[in-house]
């Protein structure tokens, strides 16, 4: 790396310092690259920083397909097949790597790492090769009219600019989430009011970076990754994100206002979210077996076991819990909601489900009636933590632009979309694997340099 006041030459540029930048870029210094990471928060981590550290996935394609049939199957055989070395590597630098976890979400497979080891680890291998800018932000990539030749940033507290000169250049800023407008444009009107259950900062400078440069987006998707939230609710905080998510809405009903059931709530909670999502505030329904069995579970081996419903409760949502379904009522119709339908609902189910009958909307698994008290109401809201839809990319990483590749040019992380279309397998594992896969391969591509 070579540096000319605030113009720096080096061998890859990377934009982001979440859990794929980071990945990339401690790989590529590794393996004798140079290296600057330019982040535009005050400190590395992104939205994997406020993580539980769960990297896991399908455990197969049967299961990836039946998760999300549109999702990028090729992209998916690469990250499987490239997670064992992944966890090699991250016990090689001495991380914490947990024990296999299987049935996350009820049919996905990983292993818990230690996030803060991880950025700490990354850190010192980016920095014995390499530099970290933060609190600064990209302004523009530098195109010669054949190949992108590193970027323009600026400081964002002092003004201050420079110019990154590099042979490649990775785009990982971590979706486009936080960005009201680019959400309300991309996935669907209304959408930016979504809650954010993610990282304030992933407000799409990577996105918006490379359509300037021309690189085409992924096909048309409305979906996106969340959870289900308590409403209302204020300064939803990070350290929530979890104690508030009812992970289990695929065992419950769900409900409108005007007390009708209207999706397949079986289908999975983050499904149950997206279906949510185009709604606003619903209520969630269960009885005291759901409770028993799903509400207070964890929803991972080794997280809190609590009550989620009565913790939304006492954190200031619409919570109500009684010994009969009618004492329900009064409470929900405070709330806006059609408790006689609502009513006539409850019971439409559990005969159906009694005497076998087809349900409408269907239940496409668990169907077991909910008669068993105590009863509870949430009101809940849709969250967003990132987003599906992205910029195009080969099954390497490289952005496309109008159909070819582009060279200089790559994208791994959220920003590289089309791995979901619709179904979730995964957060940080995208990020790990193939931000680590294209690394290796933009080392291949470049002529190695000394690290010191």
């Amino acid at each position: 790396m070579t540096m000319d006041s605030n113009v720096f030459d080096v061998d890859i540029l990377v934009i982001g310092a979440g859990i794929a930048g980071m990945t990339l870029a401690a790989t590529a210094a590794q393996e004798g690259l140079s290296v600057a990471v330019i982040e535009i928060s005050s400190a590395i981590g992104g939205s994997a920083a406020l993580s539980e550290g769960y990297v896991w996935t399908a455990p197969n394609t049967d299961v990836f397909r039946n998760q999300d049939e549109k999702g990028d199957l090729e992209k998916f055989e690469i990250m499987l097949d490239a997670l064992p070395e992944a966890f090699q590597w991250l016990e090689s630098q001495g991380i914490e790597v947990g024990a296999t976890i299987k049935q996350v979400l009820g049919y996905g497979e990983g292993r818990q790492i230690d996030t803060p080891a991880f950025f700490h680890k990354t850190k010192v291998s980016v920095e014995s090769n390499g530099i970290i800018l933060l609190n600064t932000e990209v302004e523009e990539l530098l195109d010669d009219g054949t190949k992108i030749i590193g970027a323009s940033f600026k400081e964002t507290s002092t003004g201050e600019q420079g110019v990154i000169k590099a042979s490649h250049t990775v785009i990982a800023t971590g979706g486009f989430q936080a960005n009201p407008s680019l959400l309300n444009e991309l996935l669907f009107p209304g959408a930016g009011d979504l809650t954010l259950r993610s990282n304030t900062d992933s407000k799409g400078g990577g996105i918006q970076l490379g359509r300037k440069v021309g690189v085409d987006l992924t096909e048309d998707t409305h979906a996106f990754y969340g959870h289900l939230i308590p409403f209302p609710i204020k300064d939803f905080q990070p350290k929530e994100f979890a104690l508030l998510a009812q992970y289990f809405s695929d065992h419950a009903l769900i409900f409108n206002k005007q007390g009708k059931r209207f999706t397949d709530e079986s289908l999975g909670d983050h499904i149950n979210t997206n279906v949510v999502a185009k709604l606003g505030p619903v209520l969630l329904f269960v009885d005291g077996r759901v409770t028993r069995d799903q509400v207070t579970r964890a929803f991972i081996p080794g997280m809190d076991a609590i009550n989620k419903m009565e913790t939304a409760g006492n954190r200031g949502a619409n919570y109500f819990s009684s010994d009969t379904v009618e004492k329900l009522c009064p409470v929900i119709e405070s709330w806006g909601y059609d408790s006689k339908s609502f009513l006539n609902s409850i019971a439409e189910y559990n005969s159906a489900i009694k005497e076998d009958k087809e349900l409408n909307p269907p239940r496409s698994s668990n169907r077991e009636q909910l008669v068993e008290p105590p009863f509870a109401v949430l009101e809940i809201q849709a969250a967003i933590t990132f987003t599906y839809k992205g910029l195009l990319t080969n099954s390497d990483g490289q952005a496309i632009v109008k159909g070819k590749p582009k060279e200089g040019l790559w994208i791994v992380g959220v920003d590289a979309g089309g791995l979901n279309q619709w179904g979730y397998t995964g957060g940080l594992v995208r990020g790990l694997t193939l931000g680590r896969r294209t690394a290796k391969i933009i080392s291949g591509k470049v002529e190695k340099v000394n690290s010191k």
